[in-house]
Parts: structure tokens; C-alpha cells; sequence
């Protein structure tokens, strides 16, 4: 198995001041309508946007290829795990990969890492 890692940091103030500076235009731009679902349902949403943000910067660094904004989407599952779905070409692109992600974030920062396990290619 190829193992490849991502890590990513962002302030959560940024992601709060381009909320309030761009909107809709911003918001809609970086995530899915799941994604927005998620983080709005909090009456503080600029953590949970900046731990997302943070997440798919991770999986692009993993990767070592980006594509668009939506061709990465990052849901939880029923135990409220944190789990990143690519979509079909961006997964085809690499393999389907397995894609292992944490998020965390405190008062001031969201931090995420992506581990990528995917089978080495035959020689």
C-alpha cells in the first residue's frame, strides 16, 4: 500500500471574515449544500466551515492534486465521524483511494489531516 499524508491550518477569524466580506458567493463556492448544511445548523458556523476548509486543503495536499472545490465533500458519519467522499472522476484519478481524515479545532484555529491509502500499481 502507498501511504501519503496532508495536513492543513487556517485561522477560523479568515474563513469568519470572508463569510462576512463575500457571502453566499463564498459559502457556495468551497462547499456542497451538505456541507452547508452542516455547518449552519450551529449558531456559530465560522469553526465548522474553517474544520472543513482545513479538511479538503488536507486531502488536495494528499493527493497532490486539486480539481474543483465540490469534487470533495466532507460529511460525518452516524457517530459523527468526519468522513471525505470524492467525487467518481477525482476518485477514479487516483485510484479510489481510502481516505482517513480527522479535524479539530479550538478557539482560534481549524487544523485537519488526510492519511491516503491506496494500492501500489503493479510494475
Amino acid at each position: 500500500m502507498d501511504l501519503q499524508v496532508g495536513i492543513d491550518i487556517i485561522e477560523i477569524e479568515r474563513v469568519r471574515a470572508s463569510i462576512q466580506e463575500h457571502g453566499e458567493r463564498f459559502l457556495n463556492r468551497l462547499f456542497t449544500a451538505t456541507e452547508r448544511a452542516y455547518c449552519d445548523q450551529y449558531q456559530d458556523s465560522a469553526p465548522r466551515y474553517a474544520g472543513r476548509f482545513a479538511c479538503k486543503e488536507s486531502v488536495i495536499k494528499a493527493l497532490g492534486s486539486s480539481r474543483g472545490w465540490h469534487d470533495i465533500e466532507i460529511v460525518n458519519d452516524n457517530a459523527g465521524r468526519p468522513i471525505a467522499h470524492l467525487s467518481e472522476d477525482y476518485s477514479a484519478q487516483f485510484g479510489y483511494p481510502q481516505l482517513q481524515i480527522s479535524i479539530s479545532h479550538c478557539r482560534t484555529y481549524a487544523t485537519a489531516i488526510c492519511i491516503v491509502l491506496k494500492k501500489k500499481e503493479s510494475l
